[in-house]
């Protein structure tokens, strides 16, 4: 999306954006940004969908002023408030721990040109994978899948030399299967 012009207004979400005038407008309802907040917004537009690592973000809107990351903290949380996004359960921005923000609400330009990618199944495709690797779901399902086919390995062996019947393979596989969405459960 870099290189497009956001100052004749884009819509995101229920929020009609403009730029130019440092305003969001929903119905009949407007709300004011601040300079920080309109540059914030336009900084994470540009990568709609995908995460903006932190260190990035700062420079793409305060340039080399030196910004810690609790500062950063402090203006996402502040335009999740203009939004009226609930940090616990977002539909705009999402705090990806130890990286930085992700834009997840629909986009789409004043024109109505919806932006590839950004169509609704596919912002709710990518809403869940930013949401599955926030809760780390991804890393525990994988070590899951690691760890059980090591236990098979093993246990093919150790049931081959016990002359134990197939039944028994055959129900530690299916156990293995039946235990993978409940690890996933439990990690989200």
């Amino acid at each position: 999306m870099a290189g497009n012009n956001y100052d004749a207004g884009f819509r995101l979400g229920d929020w009609l954006v403009h730029p130019d005038q440092r305003r969001i407008t929903r119905g009949g309802e407007t709300r004011e940004l601040n300079k920080e907040q309109i540059s914030l917004l336009l900084a994470l537009v540009e990568d709609h969908g995908e995460v903006v690592d932190r260190r990035h973000l700062k420079m793409r809107v305060w340039g080399d002023a030196p910004i810690t990351d609790r500062e950063l903290g402090h203006a996402v949380h502040a335009l999740q408030e203009v939004l009226g996004d609930d940090p616990q359960a977002p539909k705009y921005v999402v705090v990806v721990p130890h990286r930085g923000y992700a834009l997840i609400a629909h986009y789409e330009s004043k024109a109505g040109r919806v932006v590839p990618g950004s169509q609704p199944l596919a912002q709710r495709i990518e809403s869940l994978i930013v949401e599955l690797k926030r809760r780390q779901v991804i890393k525990v399902g994988g070590v899951y899948v690691v760890g059980m086919f090591a236990v098979l390995q093993g246990a093919e062996i150790m049931f081959g030399s016990l002359m134990l019947p197939d039944w028994w393979m055959r129900a530690l596989v299916l156990l293995a299967l039946l235990g993978f969405p409940i690890v996933v459960v439990l990690a989200w």
